[in-house]
């Protein structure tokens, strides 16, 4: 009886690994599907468009400047500046920003986690222009949905992964992410509101001229809406202006 026994679990024991066998080789790409569905919340997260209704800043609002970037923010602010970093203080309200920082290994997103040539494929099998900059860099990665998984070639299905693993990292630490499509530059407004009393927020920021550079503006405020008004006002130099100066 035991014998029995020990050859029925044998064959159930076989046929669960011939399945198992048979499932990889038609979808090699499963386990990095079920690895994104174990770990990733915040996949179908979109982008949003900068909102439209939010309040002017007061007439008395004065213009900051520095690192070809401007900006309007209350009168009252204190300007701490050095050559790497400005910063602008105020009771309710701190803003950070330094010179504009340069992504080296561009076009692609040749890095030890993600080729240039899988990179390359992943848009190729989902008909996407692949990004040539930082920008459209951020902005595939911001974009990945499930939609764009494929089951049927397992290297796709890990640059996917590891896209997606920057997403949802990214929504873990800021709940909402806007647009910006400002006077000479295009970006992402991150803002973090889990602490009531203290919003926090960094404007990511790609001059037109150069949108392999990135200007990084820092946020601390009283609500979102004065980071939105701030945002909303921020300017930068445009590229002949630049060269002149």
């Amino acid at each position: 009886m035991k014998k029995t026994w020990k050859i029925a679990l044998g064959a159930v024991g076989g046929a669960v690994i011939a399945g198992g066998l048979i499932w990889a080789f038609a979808f090699p790409g499963l386990p990095w599907y079920l690895k994104v569905e174990k770990e990733y919340s915040h996949l179908q997260e979109q982008v949003k468009e900068f909102p439209t209704s939010i309040s002017s800043l007061p007439e008395d609002a004065k213009e900051y400047s520095g690192f070809g970037m401007t900006m309007k923010a209350s009168k009252d602010l204190q300007v701490t500046e050095s050559a790497n970093r400005i910063k602008l203080s105020g009771q309710d309200l701190t803003i950070t920003f330094s010179p504009p920082f340069l992504f080296a290994g561009i076009p692609y997103y040749d890095s030890e986690e993600i080729s240039a040539d899988a990179l390359k494929e992943f848009c190729d099998v989902n008909s996407l222009s692949v990004p040539q900059n930082e920008y459209e860099i951020d902005q595939l990665q911001y974009s990945i949905t499930k939609e764009y998984f494929t089951m049927n070639n397992a290297s796709v299905a890990k640059t996917f992964y590891q896209l997606a693993d920057y997403k949802n990292d990214t929504y873990e630490r800021f709940d909402t992410i806007y647009r910006l499509d400002g006077k000479g530059y295009r970006g992402f407004l991150r803002i973090n509101t889990e602490f009531v009393d203290n919003i926090s927020a960094v404007a990511m920021i790609y001059p037109d001229r150069n949108p392999n550079q990135r200007i990084s503006v820092f946020f601390e405020a009283l609500n979102t809406e004065s980071i939105l008004q701030i945002a909303d006002s921020i300017t930068l130099e445009s590229a002949a202006s630049s060269e002149a100066s």
